[in-house]
């Protein structure tokens, strides 16, 4: 049976740049981080990146995406293998254009974070509605990825950063620490 453990919670209350959970105990087996956000940018969408222990630069990162949209202008986007600076697309938000008080759900995976012999792997994605303005359409993310920094340290400190505004007033994240039986 596995059991999950809340390291910390947190809901804005004001817009904030990012949000960031430091002195990250080894002791569990996965960390699993939901959010539930709403971005300041004036537009019906933003993107967000994690960051694993300040690692930023441009490359740090693997990640595959299958961005997903519609239906009233349905379309689909992918990359494969991308190297970013951080793994983007993870939690995501509506935008400032998008209806009022939605807020998008999202979810991330963060595997073997204490090992120091491989790479750290992601996995998760983010559900939006209102992605044009109508409530009707929706935007949802699949992620794969790593962090080519990490292979020989635990992760201590996780940022999320959203893309271009900030998260918004009442945008919450958790972070769970994971283990199995």
């Amino acid at each position: 049976m596995a059991a999950f453990e809340v390291i910390d919670h947190v809901q804005f209350g004001s817009d904030t740049a990012y949000y960031e959970k430091t002195s990250i105990p080894d002791t569990y087996q996965h960390l699993y981080i939901l959010g539930c956000s709403r971005s300041t940018r004036s537009a019906y969408a933003d993107g967000s990146g994690i960051r694993l222990n300040g690692h930023s630069s441009n490359g740090d990162y693997h990640m595959s995406t299958i961005l997903i949209w519609g239906p009233s202008s349905p379309g689909a986007y992918d990359t494969v293998g991308d190297t970013q600076s951080s793994i983007g697309y993870f939690m995501d938000s509506p935008g400032a254009s998008a209806e009022s008080n939605v807020f998008g759900t999202s979810h991330c995976w963060i595997l073997d974070y204490a090992a120091e012999d491989k790479f750290t792997g992601m996995l998760g994605g983010a559900s939006s509605v209102g992605y044009s303005g109508d409530t009707n359409d929706y935007q949802h993310t699949f992620n794969h990825g790593h962090c080519t920094q990490t292979k020989t340290e635990k992760i201590h400190t996780v940022r999320i950063i959203n893309g271009v505004g900030n998260f918004a007033a009442g945008s919450a994240f958790t972070i769970y620490g994971v283990n199995s039986a």
